[in-house]
């Protein structure tokens, strides 16, 4: 198939071009600036290289988005806003151009004559809404809501987003398929590591005295990838959800993998009480967007993926240390 890969010059859209090609599909990666096209042909498999193509689109603007989407067979959609600071002052700076990009994808779909749709959301549009009834574990039956104390902008960016998407495919008849990944760790192709790493650069800085009581679902991006590419070549997951997520980790058990990587330094793997957060997020941006989430520990499966997907997760114990060793590798 010939793909439009929107956002190929992120972590996981990176990963996803590389297994595209290796599976022998044709991509068509779009980025805001084509000059950093070749920077990312230089990490893809060289025999798939005349199987590569680019083209400039923008999240905020109609220009091109119809013309990159002719003559493919399916659209795979991850470029969307990931900033650290999850809490800015104006929340539409990051949810606009979420939900906006997502329907000019749709869109642009729908004007080819596209009908495959995968687009990347996130275990932030499951997690943040009301329990479940039943007490068993979020799933895919889960979704977000707005008015949920922990749906910061980001939260919101991914929810709007993915609520528009499911909206316009069920409207305009397009076979969409949403993929929902925790925290996203593993090696990144290339010396770029994306916002997901920052937790991982952050550790290795060794700038904070202690970490925050702060648990993360987390998977592993070859995972990611390789459930986007299943999920293409598998008609049958048309009109589906899939949380993927291999496991829980705190982030001291993080910090302690990427000590034991980086024994000289200094990490602390000490958790902060959580009143000591509170008050250091006050004047630190990147904990703000951690306050909501202190101590929280509700369970969430990603065994939907599992079974209809065969994902045989990657441990997060060693997603978390391939992260760190690749990190440490770039100097980070």
């Amino acid at each position: 198939m010939k793909v439009l890969l929107t956002g190929i010059t992120g972590f996981l859209a990176r990963r996803i071009a590389h297994d595209l090609l290796a599976a022998g599909h044709h991509v068509r990666g779009s980025l805001r600036d084509r000059g950093k096209g070749e920077a990312v042909r230089a990490l893809m498999p060289e025999a798939a290289a005349h199987r590569l193509e680019f083209v400039e689109l923008d999240l905020t603007k109609d220009d091109g988005w119809n013309e990159a989407a002719q003559g493919t067979d399916a659209v795979i959609h991850t470029a969307s806003p990931f900033p650290i600071m999850q809490t800015p002052a104006d929340p539409q700076t990051i949810i606009r151009p979420a939900v906006e990009g997502t329907e000019r994808a749709l869109r642009a779909a729908k004007a080819a004559g596209v009908a495959r749709v995968i687009l990347t959301s996130s275990v932030v549009a499951v997690e943040n809404g009301p329990r479940p009834e039943d007490d068993r574990p979020r799933d895919e039956r889960d979704w977000s809501s707005a008015d949920h104390p922990n749906a910061n902008a980001y939260v919101r960016s991914k929810t709007e987003a993915e609520r528009a998407a499911w909206a316009f495919a069920e409207a305009e008849g397009l076979l969409l398929t949403t993929i929902c990944p925790g925290l996203v760790m593993g090696p990144p192709l290339g010396d770029e590591a994306g916002t997901s790493l920052g937790i991982i650069a952050r550790i290795l800085s060794g700038k904070d005295p202690m970490v925050p009581p702060v648990a993360f679902e987390i998977v592993d991006v070859r995972d990611v990838s390789r459930a986007h590419v299943v999920a293409l070549e598998t008609p049958a997951t048309a009109g589906r959800r899939f949380l993927l997520v291999a496991g829980k980790m705190w982030f001291a058990d993080i910090a302690r993998i990427v000590a034991a990587e980086a024994p000289h330094r200094g990490i602390s793997t000490r958790t902060a009480p959580r009143l000591l957060v509170r008050a250091l997020a006050m004047m630190d941006p990147a904990l703000r967007g951690l306050v909501p989430v202190l101590g929280r520990n509700e369970p969430i499966s990603g065994e939907k993926a599992r079974i209809e997907l065969g994902i045989d997760y990657i441990p997060p114990d060693d997603a978390v240390r391939a992260a760190a060793r690749a990190m440490i590798a770039l100097d980070a």
